[in-house]
């Protein structure tokens, strides 16, 4: 039965941990990507969508990196960032947060970048003396925090650390003085220039990569003062990211951080900010995925690879005996790649969603047949909407998912005025919406494509196309047509 087999997890780094083999039988590399190029010399920062496999790449690479002994750690600041915490960093600055209302002010105002090198350290020196490595640095850096300690604790409003006397002569063997302190407070500057030098002191020999995932946030369910402070703390951690990796590397020391991050989160922090620019064009890789025509594309092999597997620890099923490989709607028929190319957006996540919803909706089938696939495109295409949705909400908030699905009446519209007039003009009544930033949003991140009615041809942002042609007519993707009652 279907609802025995397992197809990999939405969530990578939850099917990497619990299911070890698995994700390695079935990692495939995307070309776009040369792994060995993620290193504090080279390029440190990993660009792609929602879905596209970012933090499987980099699971991959510490699964990689263990083997060849080195440490490592992952840091989600999605769910390692607990409110508690965001009131703690905020509360170290001088500025109010209510007063603040044009986002490019606060990002002229806002500075974490001390906090989040503090942060950073405390997390290698976790790293380093669970492996038993402790020093005068792991000792200085985890202080008296315990194990429940939120993230910024030990951070004090007057942006200082409260240090006893045992840290006081830690700091002295360093060169620096801090005896007559006031209050046995000393500045955050003070304090991580002390971290700098116990780390250069005491781990030359010593290997890690820092991973830090999930640097996201939407507009769906927070407050207009935390999207900014949000979106200031990620800003901050590419420029601490690209700080301490000059630092390990001009020092010889094996460290890196790697991070990675969603294109709509960088070009809203870009946007604010044109100075972060140059880190991300001269620090980043794009992760993608080519699907053209091609008859056994890498998003294809993915596929068969979870399917293949998905015993685990039993023999490896023979793919074309176990999945029909045609599918047919009405008089036109898909060979099973086909179907797949056109009904997903080129990512990993789309493969799993799909698989997932066929067990899903069919536990008790013995194979994937055609049946089985048509049965689960309603909660395919349900999950896809989703997905495609946060990512839109980013920049144009919660109310664009009702108002498309009630808008939107048929897979294609033969002219651009004809979509503005019925889909577009619906958010008139939403001032806060910016239609034409919807329009290409909307492009960016698949809900809409190009349609050439006379050669019947489609042009989609995730097969390479950069911009939205309003000279030719629209296409609904078809992976949501389900969703939108219109297939």
């Amino acid at each position: 039965m279907l609802s025995d087999h397992y197809f990999g997890d939405v969530e990578a780094i939850d099917e990497g941990r619990n299911h070890s083999e698995y994700f390695d039988s079935t990692f495939i590399a995307p070309s776009s990507l040369a792994l060995s190029s993620l290193n504090n010399r080279n390029k440190y920062i990993v660009v792609g969508r929602k879905g596209s496999g970012k933090t499987a790449v980099q699971f991959h690479l510490a699964r990689e990196v263990e083997r060849r002994g080195y440490l490592h750690h992952f840091f989600s600041f999605y769910n390692d960032l607990t409110p508690q915490d965001l009131n703690s960093a905020a509360s170290t600055q001088k500025i109010d947060l209510v007063q603040v209302s044009n986002p490019k002010n606060l990002f002229l105002n806002y500075d974490f970048r001390l906090v989040w090198e503090r942060t950073f350290f405390v997390k290698l020196a976790e790293v380093l003396s669970g492996a038993g490595l402790k020093s005068a640095f792991t000792s200085f850096a985890i202080g008296e925090r315990s194990r429940l300690s939120g993230l910024f604790d030990g951070i004090l409003k007057t942006a200082s650390v409260k240090i006893s006397a045992e840290y006081v002569g830690i700091a002295a063997e360093v060169g620096f003085d801090f005896s007559k302190m006031s209050n046995d407070e000393v500045s955050l500057s003070q304090y991580c220039a002390v971290l700098r030098e116990l780390f250069k002191r005491h781990h030359t020999v010593e290997r890690a990569f820092l991973f830090v995932d999930e640097l996201v946030f939407s507009k769906v369910d927070k407050k207009a003062d935390e999207i900014r402070v949000r979106a200031a703390m990620v800003r901050d951690i590419f420029r601490v990211a690209r700080d301490l990796n000059n630092f390990f590397h001009q020092n010889d020391l094996d460290f890196h951080i790697i991070t990675s991050v969603r294109p709509e989160i960088r070009d809203l922090i870009c946007e604010s900010d044109a100075e972060i620019n140059k880190i991300f064009d001269g620090k980043s890789v794009l992760l993608s995925w080519d699907m053209g025509l091609e008859s056994d594309s890498l998003l294809f092999r993915l596929f068969k690879q979870k399917v293949i597997h998905s015993r685990q620890r039993l023999a490896p099923l023979s793919f074309s005996d176990f999945v029909d490989q045609s599918i047919s709607f009405g008089k036109r028929s898909y060979s099973l790649e086909e179907f797949i190319r056109i009904n997903t957006w080129s990512r990993p996540r789309d493969v799993v969603q799909l698989l997932n919803a066929i067990s899903f909706k069919s536990p008790n089938a013995e194979r994937i047949g055609v049946n089985q696939v048509k049965q689960a495109l309603n909660e395919f295409s349900r999950r896809s909407f989703v997905e495609v949705t946060e990512e839109i909400s980013v920049r144009h908030g919660s109310l664009v998912a009702a108002t498309l699905r009630a808008s939107i009446k048929k897979p294609r519209y033969t002219y651009f005025d004809e979509f503005k007039r019925e889909v577009l003009n619906a958010f008139a009544s939403k001032p806060e919406i910016d239609r034409e930033l919807l329009l290409d949003d909307l492009f960016q991140f698949g809900v809409i494509g190009n349609w050439n009615k006379q050669d019947s041809r489609f042009y989609w942002a995730h097969r390479g196309e950069e911009f939205f042609d309003k000279t030719q007519g629209v296409a609904i993707h078809e992976g949501l047509w389900n969703y939108f009652n219109i297939r």
